[in-house]
């Protein structure tokens, strides 16, 4: 049986690899995360070159498919990045504005 692992931004920042661990499993990025580590990339930390990593995964990822439908990775898995649907969500009002609380939501959604 398959499982949802919902990857957050500080799990990518410290491993950039992170995505492949999951063996035969769906890793979800939520597009939260991707726009969190866009805003990492100019960085000249561990953190910067962590998130241009990602970029560059994710980029040679996309070349296999579209990722917001899932794409299949060499260890058996599936990679999504989701956009969640805050309208069917009931904490979609101030909590929605939180990015952490969009990912916890989307969550929710999957469940």
């Amino acid at each position: 049986m398959r499982k949802n692992f919902i990857l957050d931004t500080n799990v990518l920042l410290h491993d950039p690899n992170a995505i492949f661990h999951f063996a035969d499993n769906t890793v979800i990025l939520p597009i939260e995360v991707i726009e969190e580590l866009d805003s990492f990339k100019r960085d000249l930390s561990d953190l910067g070159q962590n998130a241009r990593l990602v970029a560059v995964t994710l980029d040679r990822l996309r070349r296999k498919g579209r990722l917001g439908e899932g794409v299949g990775l060499d260890n058996g898995g599936l990679l999504r990045v989701m956009v969640g649907d805050l309208d069917d969500t009931p904490n979609r009002g101030r909590r929605a504005r939180r990015t952490d609380n969009r990912i916890l939501d989307l969550a929710i959604q999957l469940n």
